[in-house]
């Protein structure tokens, strides 16, 4: 089993209940206790303490079994099948907070049913607030889009310039992100408002708070993978080492971490009112009820709100108005594309192993995975040997599974190579075209390897 596997699988675990864990209630405000609205000032009543902490009793139980349960696959099954595992993770993992949440949602519910907190909340004001998108909007964010344009075109100089064709995709992935950035900022900014659940200029604040808050992360974890684009191009053409993209990888990794918790930090402020303090009657309050319109607590359903998207009730982000065929549209669209990265991720495991070579008088054909696949011509061949696998620096293009390598890979000694490798740790045949480019191929079993080999030395 690969230990990177087994590590990712105990982090994932770890970052998939911390998200369970936040989710128990709305980031900033205290009216939204796992999907019901109760009223301002109640969150601290000793059933709803009770419940949130079953809640996180009740999580941590079943995700640390179900984890336990994963782990033991992990050492079962074959190492290219291992990625499977981790989706399995994240969509279970995804799937055991929804049911935990929604267990919690019917106690909440109840809660609030037995004890008649439906009596206080019957304000149905809608604020509207036309000045809301001026404020929410920040020139230090939309600074850093134009930065990272700013990188895209300077790598794309580097590339031209160094004449690494390969690496083209890498930028023109980095361009579509810095654009998509660019269409989330401002979909954010024209979010329809959600402001409803307590003191209005405190909630009318945080909601400003969590716009940047949600505009600021897009934005920085797209300037860090236009970085750490960055670092892996200048690796590929040998001007930093792998060691330096690691390490500053790691480090600028940390700053949306960061940003994070400053945001959470100034959304939680003590702003909101503690449990019990009075509040005057010339308060502007908001106490609206609004369970009626979110399908378990989670689902925003109404036919009479025209918007698409509205501001999350809970936590932080958008709701889609499921009442919208747009909302369905979108929806069926993002299952697609998670199923089919799913099976994707399963054929490719599935058919990793897979490697055909079909050598005749004229030349070698190789088939990898089904994806991958080379013909050579033997006047197009300066030498062939048996040798040690090089060390690989960088995968620049292809799937590196356990010990099984195929695409393009980026090696110690010999740069950029093709690989069909199916055991790292055994000999490989190496090809070296007139040009000086390489193809290293090997199988599991060292003997098959050793009679491809005779037979290529033969056709030589």
């Amino acid at each position: 089993m690969s230990i990177f596997f087994f590590i990712f699988n105990i982090f994932m675990s770890v970052i998939m209940m911390g998200c369970g864990l936040l989710s128990q209630s709305s980031m900033g405000d205290k009216t939204v206790c796992f999907g019901i609205r109760i009223p301002y000032g109640y969150e601290k009543d000793k059933e709803i303490i009770k419940a949130c902490k079953k809640y996180r009793r009740n999580l941590v139980i079943s995700y640390t079994i179900f984890t336990i349960i994963l782990m033991t696959v992990l050492f079962l099954v074959n190492e290219e099948y291992q990625p499977v595992i981790i989706l399995i993770n994240a969509f279970c993992g995804i799937g055991i907070i929804q049911i935990s949440y929604y267990k919690a949602y019917k106690v909440i519910k109840d809660i609030k049913k037995n004890n008649n907190w439906k009596d206080l909340l019957k304000d149905k004001s809608i604020i509207v607030d036309l000045k809301f998108r001026k404020k929410s909007k920040s020139n230090k964010t939309l600074a850093i889009y134009i930065i990272c344009f700013v990188i895209t075109f300077i790598d794309l100089a580097i590339l031209i310039k160094f004449k690494a064709t390969n690496m083209y995709y890498l930028v023109i992935i980095q361009f579509l992100t810095v654009i998509l950035g660019l269409v989330l900022y401002n979909k954010v900014l024209k979010v329809k408002q959600n402001l409803n659940g307590g003191p209005l200029e405190v909630i009318k604040d945080k909601a400003i708070l969590k716009r940047k808050f949600i505009n600021d992360i897009i934005a920085w974890s797209i300037a860090v993978t236009s970085i750490i684009n960055s670092l892996i191009i200048l690796n590929t053409i040998d001007i930093i080492n792998e060691s330096v993209v690691l390490i500053i990888s790691i480090v600028i990794s940390t700053i949306p971490i960061i940003f994070i918790f400053i945001y959470v930090k100034k959304i939680n402020s003590n702003k909101n009112v503690n449990y019990g303090e009075m509040i005057t009657e010339d308060s502007a309050m908001i106490n609206r009820d609004d369970d009626d319109l979110y399908i378990g607590g989670m689902f925003y359903y109404n036919p009479m709100d025209p918007a698409l998207m509205v501001e999350s009730r809970a936590g932080v982000g958008i709701d889609m108005n499921y009442a919208k065929t747009g909302a369905k549209i979108i929806t069926t669209i993002i299952i697609a594309v998670l199923m089919a990265t799913v099976l994707g991720v399963f054929l490719l495991s599935y058919n990793m192993k897979k490697m055909d070579i079909d050598i005749t008088e004229d030349s070698i054909s190789i088939t990898g995975s089904m994806i991958y696949s080379d013909n050579i011509k033997y006047n197009e061949i300066e030498e062939v040997t048996i040798e040690k696998m090089p060390k690989c620096m960088l995968r620049t293009n292809g799937a590196a599974i356990g010990n099984v390598k195929i695409g393009s890979f980026k090696t110690d000694g010999y740069g950029n190579v093709r690989l069909y490798v199916l055991n790292d740790k055994n000999q490989v045949i190496r090809i070296k075209y007139n040009n000086g480019q390489y193809i290293f191929i090997n199988f599991e079993d060292e003997n098959k390897t050793k009679e491809v080999y005779k037979k290529i030395d033969k056709y030589m």
